[in-house]
């Protein structure tokens, strides 16, 4: 139970640090692709969604932006 504690916070820290600073780029692709705000927003959540999901599939320090873009 720990070592399950452990690597979600493992994640999460993952999840702060790496992927969510894409957050940003991520938004304005998503416009580019969209040209609506708010169906831009709507694909940035259902990335990150998807990604959380996968989130033991990432390897730290790898490229997160070109991970993400994967979902």
């Amino acid at each position: 139970m720990v070592a399950q504690a452990t690597q979600s916070m493992n994640y999460d820290r993952i999840l702060e640090e790496e992927l969510l600073p894409q957050a940003e780029a991520l938004l304005t692709f998503a416009y580019h692709l969209t040209y609506n705000q708010q169906d831009a927003e709507d694909l940035v959540q259902e990335t990150y969604m998807k990604a959380y999901k996968a989130i033991d599939k990432y390897i730290e320090g790898t490229n997160a932006k070109a991970w993400l873009s994967r979902f």
